[in-house]
């Protein structure tokens, strides 16, 4: 290379070297990394590009704690629906057995208001009958009968 020498040549390589032993190093520690680790304590690690930029980066063990944390999270979540879904079906199965129910009090008063007329009717007779007979008992006069003497007069 013209106009490097050894010196700054082996200067180079040696802070090449460096960066990339210090990436390694940060590289090793964020995949070691806990879920509560790193310098803010909320596992995300430091971790340098080639140019010597750093960033923090979720470690694995912080990834795989979010994801169960949200895959509790559904589990949660589908248990309470499932409890709704049951509840729901417990009240759909009341609200249907009610309305039979309510169907059959129903029928049974249409045909309470069917014989309650059907005895109106038949108190009316009743009454009509009785009166009939207690005017025909009020005008019965015997003399208009035949006698039983009569009677077998007229079948001999």
């Amino acid at each position: 290379m013209p106009g490097v020498s050894n010196a700054e040549l082996a200067e180079a390589i040696t802070a090449l070297s460096a960066a990339a032993a210090a990436r390694d190093q940060s590289l090793s520690a964020w995949q070691a990394g806990t879920a509560t680790g790193g310098p803010m304590a909320d596992g995300r690690y430091p971790i340098s590009d080639y140019v010597g930029n750093t960033v923090l980066v979720s470690s694995p063990a912080r990834l795989e704690a979010l994801v169960l944390s949200l895959t509790e999270d559904a589990d949660g979540a589908a248990q309470v629906a499932t409890a709704m879904r049951d509840e729901v079906a417990a009240m759909l199965a009341t609200v249907n057995t009610k309305t039979t129910l309510a169907s059959g009090h129903a029928a049974a008063a249409a045909t309470s208001a069917s014989q309650a007329d059907t005895f109106r009717q038949q108190a009316a007779a009743h009454e009509a009958n009785a009166l009939a007979h207690r005017n025909a008992a009020a005008t019965f006069n015997p003399s208009n009968y035949y006698t039983k003497a009569e009677i077998d007069a007229l079948l001999s």
